[in-house]
C-alpha cells in the first residue's frame, strides 16, 4: 500500500494493539487494559486523523510527520479507542481530552 502512495498505514488490531508505519518506520502498540463492554464506532482512528491533520496541513504531507509526533497520535488514539469500549453505545461513550489524558498517565504512557 505504502508503494502505491499510501503516506502512512495504520492498522488496529483491536486486541492486541496497533501499528502505524510510513516505510522508514513502525511503531508497534500494545493495547491498553480495560474491561470491555462494547467495540462498536471507538473512534481511535478518527482521534488520530484529528491529531495528524494539523502536521499534515504544516508540512504537506504525512510522510514527512516526525515518528515522536505519529507514536503521540498513535498512542492518544490507543487511549480513546480503549476507553470508548468501556462505555456502551458510541454517543454515551464519547471521551473528554482529561479522560484521554487521564488514562494515558495511568498506563505510564503520557
Amino acid at each position: 500500500m505504502l508503494a502505491r502512495g499510501v503516506e502512512l498505514l495504520v492498522i488496529t488490531w483491536r486486541l492486541r494493539g496497533a501499528i502505524a508505519t510510513n516505510g522508514d518506520y513502525r511503531i508497534e502498540l500494545d493495547p491498553p487494559t480495560v474491561p470491555v463492554v462494547e467495540t462498536t464506532g471507538i473512534g481511535s482512528i478518527a482521534a488520530m486523523i484529528t491529531h495528524l491533520l494539523p502536521e499534515r496541513k504544516r508540512l504537506g504531507s504525512v510522510t514527512r510527520v516526525d515518528c515522536d509526533i505519529v507514536r503521540e497520535a498513535s498512542t492518544s488514539a490507543n487511549a480513546v479507542g480503549a476507553l470508548t469500549c468501556t462505555k456502551p453505545g458510541t454517543i454515551p461513550a464519547l471521551l473528554t481530552h482529561a479522560e484521554v489524558e487521564q488514562s494515558m498517565a495511568r498506563q505510564g504512557e503520557g
